[in-house]
């Protein structure tokens, strides 16, 4: 359901925009939907239904967007895992979430528990060529993303959240942040977080730009915010950033 009101929205109404930019790439809206309905079919090949389980280790990257958004496409539950856990602390919640699959990347921790399914995404792409997709879920109660908490006052726990939650996370964010569009967000934030994650969908329902950056520290920062002052977003034009 969020992904129409999201990333289908930005592939009808801002198509030929900039939709992220990270590494040199600078994807369209119209191209990043594409990609996501790709990475969609390859899940699905991989048996991937509606209500299935998908554990994410991932830095802040594009592909870590693709995912999310593919999760929310087919209904498959997203759970994002803390990158700065430790083995034991992520075989924890692997075991208490019980995901069918789990796609990470090799500079992180290596969990004991393994799911059935398991993919290493810098070592291995998620594709399947000329693999059909099914047609996008439209359900507001369907569950997006189990969520585990900091752990602070115990064991992390999995709180859940509904398509209809993040919209109503748009709506609010729209409210107290207006978004514009053509303009820009930086992932300084992990993606993991609740904080961060609604924001993953609040962009481009507002033809909003993401800048992704693998890792928080100032020099990362500051090349984010570099890449996001190279843009003229309102006129779609590139420009120099003033000093």
């Amino acid at each position: 359901m969020i992904h129409t009101h999201s990333l289908g929205r930005a592939a009808r109404y801002y198509p030929e925009q900039t939709a992220l930019v990270s590494e040199g790439k600078r994807p369209a809206f119209r191209e990043l939907h594409d990609r996501v309905e790709d990475v969609a079919a390859a899940l699905s090949s991989h048996g991937f239904r509606t209500g299935d389980r998908l554990a994410i280790l991932l830095p802040n990257e594009p592909e870590y967007i693709h995912i999310i958004y593919a999760c929310a496409w087919l209904g498959v539950i997203a759970v994002p895992l803390n990158t700065r856990l430790s083995r034991v602390e992520i075989d924890r919640i692997l075991t208490d979430a019980r995901p069918r699959g789990l796609i990470r990347h090799s500079s992180l921790p290596i969990p004991t528990v393994r799911p059935s399914w398991e993919l290493v995404l810098d070592r291995e792409p998620l594709t399947v060529p000329s693999s059909s997709c099914p047609v996008s879920l439209y359900d507001p109660d369907a569950i997006l993303a189990l969520i585990y908490t900091s752990g602070t006052t115990g064991h992390p726990k999995g709180v859940v959240l509904t398509h209809a939650n993040v919209l109503a996370d748009i709506h609010s964010l729209n409210y107290w942040i207006p978004l514009k569009e053509g303009e820009g967000y930086l992932h300084a934030a992990p993606m993991f977080h609740i904080v961060d994650f609604p924001l993953l969908f609040a962009a481009p329902a507002f033809g909003i730009c993401q800048v992704t950056i693998p890792k928080f520290s100032a020099q990362s920062f500051q090349s984010g915010a570099h890449g996001l002052r190279r843009f003229s977003y309102g006129a779609g034009t590139e420009t120099q950033p003033s000093n």
